[in-house]
C-alpha cells in the first residue's frame, strides 16, 4: 500500500529549479481559475510530465512537500518505508501488525459503525487504532509528516485555520476494507484531532489506481445534481433537505430518477435522457454477483433488497461516462459500497466505489459498512450543505460531514472518498469576464510651428493693454480724486475686470488723513426697471437687517479664517445695501469679488425671488466725492446719491 501527503490545497503554484530539475517556486498559477493539475502547469512551462514525481512540489507560499509512505505486507508483517521526492528514502520497517490483526480491527471497527453506538470506539478497539497509528507513523516517517504539517501551519496568512494536508492513501485489493481514517492520534502528538479521519491537519482520501488523468474543477454558476433512487431506504428526502436551501438560492437544480422496479434497460435509457450532470447520487442496496467466470463482482439491486434484478456497477459507471465532461462526483449510498469483500475478493476491478471513480467520475464518496438509515440522512444532508458552502472542496466537506456523524457514532469511520488524482476543489464558480483596456490611440500629431509664436504673441499684446488701462485707472488728480469719466468707460472696464485696488491718491504724505477714509459699497437692486422681471417681483429681495460677512462665506478664500470683512446696512423700503467694509479691506484688491459674493448670499436667504439674471446697479462711494457706478457693467461717473 502506498500512502501519499500531497499538497493541493494552496491555491497557486510556482515553479524553480531544484533537485536535479526544477523546484516549484517562480511562476505564480492560479488552480482554481482554471483547474489545471501540477503535472499540467509543468508541461505548458515545458517540464517533462516525468520530471515532475522526481522534484519537491513546494507550493509559491513554501508549504508542504509531497511524501510518499509506502505500506505492504512482508513475511505476514506490515511493512513502512517513506520518500520523498529529492530526499534520500527511508529504510523500509517492519512492524508488529500482521493480517489477522487488521482483519480483527477492521470487524471491530465496522461493528461500532453499523451499531450506531453513542460512543465512537470501545476501549479495546481504541488502543488498536492508537496502536495502528503508532506503528505506521514513527520514526524517519513520523518525521517526515510531522515538518510537512508544520511548514502547512506556518505558511504566511495560515493563521489559525492552516492549510490541511492531503493524505492520499492506496492499499491492495486485500487491504482496501481496512478503515484507516480510524487510526487514532495518540494524546501529546504534534498533530491535532483525536483520529486521522477528523483531524484538521489532514484531509484523508484513498488513491484511484488506474484510469485516465483526471479533469481538471468544472466551472459552473449551478450545480446539477442528479439523483438516482433505486430503492426506497429513506435518504432521497434527507438529499432534498440538504440542497433545499441551495435550490432557492438558484445555487443548485435537481434532477430525479425513480426506478424501484425498473430493469437496466429503462434505467439506462433514462440516464441519457436527463441533463449533464455535475454530481450523481446514487440510492439503492449493493451486492456482488458472480460473473460468467465465476468472479465477484459488484452490484446495485433494482427494487428491494432480496430482488434477482440488478444492474452492473461496471454497466452503470460506462453509462455515466458519457457526462465525463461535466461529472465530477458521485455519491453512493449503497449498502457497502466501498466494501471489498471478503479479503477484497473482486478482482482486478476493485470496489464499486473505485469503478466508478476510475470510469466516470473524479470523486466518489461511499461507505465501508452498513448504515443505519437516519445516520445516512444526516451524512447526505451535512455533506450537501457543506460542499455548496466550501466553494465544491469535495475533501474538506467529507472532513466536516465525519466530524458531525463523530460526535454520535462511530460511523464517521465507514464515510470514506475515492479521487482520481489530487484536485479535491471539484466546482469553481466561472471568474467574472475581464474587460479588454482599449486600444492605444496614436499620440496627436505636432503642431504647426505658427503656434508656438502666435498665441504667446497674443497673450503679450493682451498683458500690454491690460497694463496700460490698469495703469490709467490707478491715474487720480492732485487732491486724490478718482478722475473717471464716460470717455475712459472701456479702460476703467478692462482695470474693474483685472484688479480692483485703492485710489492713488497723489496727495504729499504730511496731507493725507492718518485714518484711511470708509470705502463703502452701495448696492441697488434696480429690478424694477428691468421688463425681464417686470411684475414679478413683489418686494425686494434685501431685507431690512443688519448682516455680517466673514472671509468664510466666499469661495476661494480659507476657510478657517473667521475675520469680519464688511457689515451690511440694508434698507428693505429702498432695495438698497450698504457694505462697510473692515478697515483691513478698505479699498482692497478683492472689494469687488467681495461684493459680488455677498450680493449672492443676500440672495439666497429669498429662494423664491427670481433675482438671479437680473441687472445690478453697483456704486463705489467714498464721503465727500463723486461715486463710481456701475451700470450693467459699464462705469459711468454720475452722481449716485451716496452719503457725504
Amino acid at each position: 500500500m502506498t500512502v501519499r501527503l500531497i499538497a493541493s490545497k494552496s491555491k497557486r503554484y510556482a515553479m524553480q529549479p531544484n533537485c536535479g530539475a526544477f523546484w516549484i517556486n517562480g511562476w505564480s498559477y492560479q488552480t482554481r481559475s482554471n483547474g489545471r493539475s501540477l503535472v499540467e502547469v509543468c508541461v505548458n512551462l515545458g517540464v517533462r510530465a516525468d520530471d515532475v514525481r522526481g522534484c519537491a512540489g513546494r507550493m509559491s507560499d513554501g508549504t508542504q512537500l509531497w511524501v510518499r509512505l509506502k505500506l505492504g505486507m512482508a513475511q505476514g508483517h506490515l511493512t513502512v518505508s517513506a520518500d520523498a521526492p529529492g530526499q534520500t528514502p527511508t529504510r523500509e520497517v517492519r512492524t508488529d501488525i500482521d493480517a489477522k490483526w487488521l482483519d480483527e480491527f477492521t470487524a471491530a471497527v465496522g461493528k461500532a459503525a453499523e451499531a450506531a453506538e453513542p460512543t465512537l470506539l470501545g476501549a479495546e478497539t481504541q488502543a488498536k487504532a492508537q496502536q495502528l497509528f503508532n506503528a505506521i507513523f514513527a520514526g524517519d516517517v513520523q518525521s517526515f509528516c510531522t515538518q510537512m504539517v508544520s511548514e502547512a501551519s506556518h505558511q504566511p496568512g495560515a493563521g489559525a485555520g492552516a492549510e490541511q494536508v492531503l493524505l492520499q492513501m492506496s492499499a491492495d485489493d486485500a487491504w482496501k476494507g481496512v478503515p484507516w481514517e480510524a487510526m487514532h492520534v495518540p494524546i501529546g502528538s504534534t498533530w491535532r484531532g483525536s483520529f486521522l479521519a477528523t483531524s484538521p491537519d489532514f484531509d484523508g482520501v484513498r488513491e484511484v489506481v488506474g484510469g485516465p488523468a483526471p479533469e481538471g474543477p468544472v466551472e459552473c454558476d449551478k450545480l446539477r445534481v442528479l439523483l438516482i433512487e433505486l430503492a426506497d431506504v429513506g435518504i432521497a428526502n434527507a438529499v432534498k433537505e440538504g440542497l433545499a436551501d441551495a435550490i432557492k438560492k438558484g445555487l443548485v437544480e435537481l434532477t430525479e430518477i425513480r426506478f424501484r422496479d425498473a430493469d437496466e434497460h429503462k434505467l439506462c435509457a433514462a440516464i441519457r435522457s436527463a441533463p449533464p450532470p455535475h454530481i450523481v447520487h446514487i440510492i439503492g442496496h449493493g451486492s456482488t454477483r458472480k460473473d460468467t467466470a465465476g468472479m465477484k463482482k459488484p452490484v446495485l439491486q433494482l427494487g428491494q433488497a432480496g430482488d434477482d434484478t440488478d444492474i452492473s456497477v461496471q454497466t452503470l459507471a460506462e453509462e455515466l461516462a458519457s457526462f465525463r465532461k461535466s461529472l465530477r462526483l458521485v455519491v453512493l449510498d449503497a449498502c457497502r459500497g466501498a466494501e471489498p469483500g471478503p479479503y477484497g475478493r473482486f478482482g482486478p476491478t476493485g470496489n464499486a466505489a473505485e469503478i466508478l471513480a476510475r470510469n466516470c467520475a473524479v470523486a466518489v464518496v461511499a461507505h465501508l459498512f452498513r448504515l443505519d438509515p437516519s445516520i445516512a440522512r444526516e451524512a447526505a444532508e451535512t455533506f450537501y450543505e457543506s460542499l455548496v458552502s466550501k466553494d465544491g472542496d469535495v475533501a474538506e466537506s467529507v472532513d466536516a460531514t465525519r466530524r458531525v456523524l463523530a460526535e454520535k457514532s462511530a460511523a464517521a469511520f465507514s464515510m470514506v472518498l475515492y479521487l482520481r488524482g489530487q484536485q479535491t476543489r471539484l466546482f469553481v464558480k466561472p471568474e467574472p469576464p475581464h474587460s479588454q483596456p482599449p486600444p492605444l490611440e496614436p499620440p496627436p500629431p505636432d503642431p504647426p510651428k505658427w503656434k508656438t509664436w502666435v498665441l504667446p504673441s497674443v497673450f503679450a499684446v493682451l498683458a500690454v493693454v491690460a497694463a496700460i488701462a490698469v495703469i490709467n485707472h490707478l491715474r487720480g488728480d492732485p487732491n486724490g480724486k478718482r478722475v473717471v469719466t464716460a470717455s475712459r468707460g472701456l479702460q476703467t472696464a478692462w482695470a474693474t475686470a483685472l484688479l480692483t485696488v485703492p485710489i492713488a491718491d497723489k496727495r504729499p504724505k504730511d496731507e493725507r488723513p492718518k485714518e484711511p477714509p470708509p470705502f463703502d459699497v452701495v448696492v441697488h437692486l434696480d429690478h424694477h426697471r428691468d421688463p425681464r422681471y417686470a411684475g414679478k417681483l413683489e418686494r425686494c429681495p434685501i431685507q431690512g437687517e443688519q448682516l455680517k460677512i466673514e472671509i468664510s462665506k466666499f469661495d476661494g478664500v480659507e476657510k478657517q479664517s473667521k475675520q469680519e470683512i464688511a457689515t451690511i446696512n440694508a434698507r428693505e423700503n429702498d432695495c438698497i445695501a450698504t457694505f462697510t467694509f473692515a478697515e483691513k479691506y478698505r479699498g482692497g484688491a478683492a472689494t469687488l469679488s467681495f461684493v459680488s459674493t455677498a450680493i449672492k448670499y443676500i440672495i439666497k436667504k429669498q429662494p423664491d425671488t427670481p433675482i438671479m439674471g437680473g441687472r445690478v446697479d453697483a456704486s463705489f462711494c467714498h464721503p465727500g466725492r463723486r461715486c463710481t457706478r456701475l451700470v450693467q457693467g459699464v462705469p459711468i461717473s454720475e452722481e449716485c446719491g451716496c452719503a457725504n
